[in-house]
């Protein structure tokens, strides 16, 4: 399981992370289990595109599932060193007509990567897209309008916009990293958009248990 906690940028986590851990602490697949707190890990991230940078992760387990709880920033993506900013960013420049290879040569990547991290966003939006449209409707005073397209791209397209009108609403400060935003949102109810799943997979969406 997986919770993404709001935090302004890297550098405000870094300082106090603790600052920005949940005040409650719950099992997501049934809120009567008493998960604690369990060991943590470091990881690397790569703000800059070049030199590593080690930060802490914090992590809960419930006993009666047998499972941990992993906190994870909303800036910071599952196996990926680059913050989510340059993973939207990519995506946004491609959908606007800019090459991957362009890209790929301001960022220091190799082409194929760049690839691979807009292919696995745009992927994700056609699953992801159905289940947190609907979630931001209970905040914004609008009808579901149907997808003018199934074509990926114009799902990210759209479920951007709607994550920008709430950002707007909600005073969000950072309205260009808006799919840090859409993993918030989840309550850790689904693998973050953006990161590759590993294991998981997204058929284990938690069931909400409570009576």
């Amino acid at each position: 399981m997986r919770i993404t906690i709001y935090c302004p940028d890297i550098n405000s986590y870094l300082e106090n992370p603790k600052e920005f851990l949940p005040k409650e602490i719950k099992c997501l697949r049934d809120p009567a289990h008493k998960p604690h707190w369990h060991t943590g890990w470091w990881r690397f991230v790569t703000p800059d595109h070049v030199n590593k940078l080690s930060m802490p992760m914090f992590r809960l387990y419930c006993p009666d599932c047998k499972e941990s709880i992993s906190i994870w920033p909303e800036f910071i993506l599952p196996y990926q060193p680059e913050l989510i900013d340059t993973h939207e960013l990519v995506v946004v420049e491609n959908l606007n007509g800019k090459p991957i290879k362009e890209m790929a040569e301001e960022l220091g990547y190799d082409p194929r990567s760049i690839s691979r991290w807009i292919k696995r966003v745009l992927n994700q939006a056609l699953f992801i897209a159905p289940r947190i449209i609907p979630k931001l409707l209970q905040y914004l005073a609008c009808e579901l309008l149907p997808f003018s397209s199934v074509l990926a791209p114009e799902v990210v397209k759209e479920l951007l916009a709607w994550l920008y009108r709430y950002a707007e609403l909600t005073l969000f400060p950072r309205l260009f990293r808006l799919m840090g935003l859409c993993n918030v949102l989840r309550n850790g109810d689904l693998i973050v958009w953006g990161g590759a799943v590993g294991r998981c997979r997204y058929s284990r969406e938690i069931v909400d248990r409570s009576p």
